[in-house]
């Protein structure tokens, strides 16, 4: 056994950590103030509780154009883990303001948008290059691990929150939670680099390499990267981008929007929520993490196509069980989307670094992930009208049927027409059309 690739490395882990953090802070932001704040804004100010959901969706929309317009140059920086840095400071500064200002419900909402947009851009574009630049090809298992925190976040210290909230209030149930925030900023600060080649680290740390080789690689893609040949109008018109685009939106909006109401979801039963609501909760979070760190596995061993048809099928299965009206087809239905909730959150990362050339990722990544976050945009709000209109195992049924087109279209995914295309750019900017690295 080959025990030079053996583990992350310690810097390596330390931005799997960033990530993970970065995807905790965006999860604080989003589930806690659908979940539990804006009902307490309800009660305490008589706000529309109703609206968070709404400026959500703006803020996604709004996130999405400042992707198609900025990623590119965003990716091809030399200092991406500082642009990172300063949005997720800018995502705390404005989640301390949504814990302590209560002036009005407008600022109240402006401040929440804010934080939502500085964590979700830093979180999954800005983190995510960096780690398909430090994990070209086992950002599976990595993105795997990091999307742990979705599940945790949202399940586990999700009750924690509210609790806190509900006896002591909004800043001292949000402090501890952005002091981990600060800590993730501490860590990016001391321990990443844009490559890990720039700190004395090694790609998916696989030390076969000499250090010089591999510095001498590292400065070739960063040159490459700046004439990728994958435009965004060339990335539009491959048909392979929305084979994948649309299936992964599919699992994260219904993933994310069931989150959002994961306290309504389970109280459809008051009285079984009354008795095994904390128990319920805690299975969210147990159910989510495996799921997630399994599919992320799977990602690594067998590609990110088949871990993404793996995921459509149980979004099929949660319609096909959570439509009937019963407690244990809820909770079944419930559960077997909450596998698939880590793991949609990271196949954007995973399928642009399999798919295309190093160089060309970051190009890729910063197209596939805001029309993957435009069609999540519409989850939380869809799922919590249709879940309060017609009653949430209706909405899981939907779900299913939402499953069942995602499935089509990823199994229509060639990967050969993707390398043909892929040489035919390059031979048109006149680039050798050699083999996928």
């Amino acid at each position: 056994m080959n025990r030079k690739n053996v583990g992350f490395g310690m810097r390596g882990s330390m931005l799997i950590l960033y990530q993970a953090i970065a995807f905790y802070l965006f999860t604080v932001f989003n589930s806690f103030a659908q979940n539990i704040q804006a009902s307490g804004n309800e009660m305490f100010y008589g706000w529309n509780a109703a609206r968070v959901s709404q400026i959500y969706t703006v803020v996604c929309l709004i996130d999405v154009l400042f992707q198609l317009l900025f990623a590119r140059k965003i990716a091809n920086a030399r200092n991406i883990k500082m642009i990172s840095v300063v949005f997720m400071s800018l995502s705390i500064i404005f989640g301390f303001g949504i814990a302590t200002v209560f002036v009005s419900e407008a600022l109240w909402l402006l401040l929440f948008a804010l934080s939502i947009f500085f964590s979700h851009v830093g979180s999954t574009l800005l983190v995510g290059v960096l780690i398909g630049q430090w994990f070209p090809r086992r950002k599976g298992t990595v993105m795997g691990i990091a999307t742990l925190a979705f599940p945790i976040t949202g399940g586990a210290l999700l009750s924690v929150f509210a609790g806190s909230y509900f006896s002591r209030g909004p800043l001292a149930a949000y402090f501890p939670f952005l002091l981990v925030g600060i800590a993730g900023i501490v860590i990016a600060l001391i321990f990443i680099k844009d490559y890990p080649e720039q700190c004395g680290a090694y790609r998916d740390n696989d030390k076969n390499m000499d250090p010089e080789t591999a510095k001498a690689l590292m400065e070739q893609e960063i040159e490459a990267k700046k004439n990728s040949v994958w435009t965004v109008r060339n990335i539009f018109k491959c048909r392979d981008f929305w084979f994948m685009s649309i299936p992964m939106g599919i699992l994260l909006a219904t993933s994310v929007g069931a989150m959002t109401q994961i306290i309504g979801i389970l109280n459809t039963y008051p009285d079984f929520y009354a008795k095994y609501g904390t128990i319920a909760t805690f299975m969210v979070t147990v159910v989510a993490c495996a799921g997630s760190y399994i599919i992320g596995l799977l990602d690594t061993r067998f590609g990110t196509k088949k871990a993404v048809v793996i995921s459509c099928v149980f979004a099929v299965l949660t319609g096909a069980i959570g439509v009937f009206a019963s407690v244990p087809t809820l909770l079944i239905g419930f559960y077997l989307l909450c596998i698939f909730e880590g793991a949609a959150s990271n196949f954007a990362v995973s399928i642009s670094a399999q798919y295309w050339r190093r160089e060309d990722f970051p190009s890729v990544y910063g197209v596939i992930n805001p029309i993957v976050n435009v069609i999540q945009a519409f989850g939380p709000m869809a799922i919590t009208m249709l879940g309060l209109r017609f009653g949430f195992h209706i909405t899981l049924g939907i779900i299913g049927i939402f499953g069942v087109i995602a499935l089509i279209l990823i199994c229509l995914v060639n990967p050969k027409h993707i390398r043909e295309l892929d040489s035919k750019y390059r031979l048109e900017a006149g680039l050798p059309a050699d083999s996928q690295q």
